[in-house]
């Protein structure tokens, strides 16, 4: 192709793919609390068209009709057929199928996404990334422990991968982040040795869940 030589257009079915990925991107975006998975998604909207622009133009080029050409060897007389690829011009029109295969190439990006963010998560860091998780979907509720928490089995928060001390600890650094609050011990009340502690979770939390 030479330069400039094409101009990329969606059809009309694969436009109105291009909005319904918009809504799944915004939704995405919404319901993300990692400011780096956000940068990265915001990207994505531009990126979708490229990518499927691309599986356009390979296909496009892959149907071109090849084009014979002639010419005489000079020094032998010899007439030479050569098979040259065609020249791609004008508009090309990007499909609905290939405006789908570039969101399903999104969509695995995505999730590459979300493993290479959280396997920089460590120690504390991963444990609030995931308490929040709970915090908004409604299952860490009033009054639980951080035994409680461990005892769920819940991923990245169960015994095979952490301790209910670990948790504690997490759940210590969400409170001047305003998700929860430790619950105050009545005087009287307190077992002897050390004291459990359960933990309140911000109304505004709870709001949140019952609004989505």
């Amino acid at each position: 192709m030479d330069d400039k030589s094409v101009f990329l257009h969606f059809t009309s079915g694969a436009q109105q793919l291009f909005y319904q990925f918009q809504n799944w991107l915004d939704k995405l975006m919404d319901g993300e609390s990692n400011p780096g998975k956000q940068s990265h998604l915001s990207k994505l909207e531009g990126g979708v068209a490229k990518i499927a622009a691309l599986y356009q133009l390979v296909d496009a080029i892959c149907d071109l009709p090849s084009v014979e050409t002639r010419a005489v060897n000079l020094g032998s007389g010899e007439e030479v057929i050569s098979t040259q690829p065609g020249t791609l011009k004008g508009t090309v029109y990007i499909d609905e199928q290939h405006f789908q295969m570039g969101w399903e190439l999104v969509r695995y990006l995505v999730a590459h996404m979300h493993r290479v963010y959280d396997s920089k998560l460590e120690g504390v860091e991963y444990l609030k990334v995931r308490l929040v998780e709970h915090l908004r979907d409604g299952s860490i509720r009033d009054g639980m422990t951080a035994r409680e928490i461990l005892l769920k089995g819940w991923a990245g928060l169960s015994k095979k991968v952490t301790c209910a001390d670990s948790i504690q600890g997490a759940l210590e650094e969400l409170v001047p982040l305003g998700w929860v609050r430790p619950i105050p011990i009545k005087p009287g009340t307190a077992s002897p040795g050390r004291p459990t502690i359960r933990w309140e979770v911000n109304p505004a939390v709870r709001q949140m869940n019952e609004g989505s």
